[in-house]
């Protein structure tokens, strides 16, 4: 059985309201996962969805405004000590540098301030990270300053200041979605020998993109305006989505082979305000009368995981996936 390294049991994030005639802004509601060691588990949603939220409170950057982050189904772990087992790489890698520091100061912060290493000991281990993310010679680069360097190459510094710290956990927030095309593989390679040569025991990968996950993940998350609302093996996620926001994220992948058909557009999404119901429901065209009021009964999917539909409990979204 795969141990569980990390679990956000039960986090739920409000935010205020910008005025006092508008309601508390709920980004995550009632979220629980774990993330299992030796794998890379995929959140994937639209922006808006509470993704980055979940990163932020993972790494320590933000706290939630109930439930809780453990660590390995044990300990609440202080904010000093969860920022350095669990490291972030950032979606922007121009915005994620200081462009005035060079690149082998970037590297070494985190050695002093979370490992300790010994001065004379930071300038080889500077060298050994920037070649472990494929920067070599190592020395070529500690000189440099980002400006100096491609969008690939600075994303490759992130991830070696991430790093840099030792963590167990990586989270990764859309981190190949600023990046030309022609390198998203590379990094998305990059990141997945992270796991099995660095010492990364498991791995957050936030999404849009299903098809990036699909290279990387071995589980996916499905999140909907706060809600987790379909998990499971990422084959059998992809393969058969059961849940109809996850079937519309299916269907807005561009696929020359399929019948041509007017496409259902992915709706824009907003915070939820309320807790009641099924967030996706006046989006739903499988929606009943007991979606607008009712929390969705989590379910067992028949290839394993768990969705939360009222269409799937009784066998609607069923039968409308064996047509998808």
């Amino acid at each position: 059985m795969t141990n569980t390294i990390l679990s956000a049991d039960n986090l739920v994030k409000r935010f205020a309201p910008k005025t006092r005639l508008d309601a508390p802004v709920i980004a995550v509601n009632n979220v629980s996962f774990g993330l299992r060691n030796g794998e890379v588990t995929a959140l994937i949603g639209e922006s808006g969805s509470g993704k980055t939220t979940i990163a932020r409170i993972l790494t320590g950057l933000d706290q939630p405004t109930s439930g809780t982050v453990v660590w390995e189904n044990s300990a609440e772990l202080s904010r000093k000590a969860l920022q350095q087992r669990v490291q972030m790489v950032f979606q922007d890698p121009f915005a994620a540098l200081n462009p005035m520091n060079l690149i082998g100061y970037t590297v070494s912060r985190p050695l002093i301030n979370y490992r300790r290493i010994a001065r004379a000991q930071v300038n080889d281990e500077v060298i050994r990270l920037l070649e472990a993310v494929q920067l070599t010679p190592g020395s070529a680069y500690i000189s440099k300053r980002p400006y100096e360097l491609s969008g690939g190459q600075r994303q490759r510094v992130v991830i070696a200041r991430a790093l840099a710290a030792s963590p167990q956990v990586i989270v990764a927030d859309e981190p190949v979605s600023m990046l030309d095309v022609s390198i998203r593989s590379e990094i998305l390679r990059l990141l997945r020998s992270v796991m099995e040569n660095q010492g990364v025991q498991s791995m957050l990968y936030i999404t849009h993109d299903l098809l990036s996950a699909q290279l990387v993940a071995d589980q996916v998350l499905v999140l909907y305006r706060g809600h987790i609302v379909e998990r499971g093996e990422t084959g059998e996620i992809l393969q058969h989505p059961l849940h109809p926001y996850t079937q519309l994220l299916m269907d807005s992948i561009p696929n020359p082979w399929r019948r041509q058909e007017p496409r259902r557009r992915v709706s824009q999404t907003t915070p939820s305000t309320s807790s009641h119901g099924c967030p996706y429901a006046p989006h739903c065209p499988l929606a009943a009368k007991q979606c607008w009021s009712l929390p969705a009964p989590v379910v067992d999917r028949p290839g394993g995981g768990k969705v939360a539909c009222f269409a799937v409990h009784d066998g609607r979204a069923v039968e409308q996936a064996r047509n998808h």
